[in-house]
């Protein structure tokens, strides 16, 4: 009990995935690749604004306050959003 008191943490994972598959259908897996990196570069900004403890693979995100996580989410959004008006 003692390492669990010592170590256990209470956090909030975000975890999300961009999803090109009728883009790699139409113009082949390196182009869903490409869009995928830029989707992440795109948002990663707004993340890192929100507090991020930890970061995996650009697509799960730990955050020690749920509060942080919920406002990336949100951020992610409209960055998203905006990108799709242009």
């Amino acid at each position: 009990m003692k390492i669990a008191k010592t170590y256990k943490t209470k956090m909030s994972a975000m975890m999300f995935e961009f999803e090109f598959a009728e883009i790699e259908e139409e113009f082949g897996a390196e182009s869903g690749i490409e869009l995928k990196f830029k989707a992440i570069d795109m948002i990663r900004t707004s993340f890192l604004k929100s507090n991020p403890v930890y970061k995996f693979e650009g697509d799960l995100w730990i955050f020690k306050d749920s509060n942080d996580a919920v406002q990336a989410a949100v951020q992610m959004k409209a960055c998203l959003a905006k990108y799709n008006k242009n």
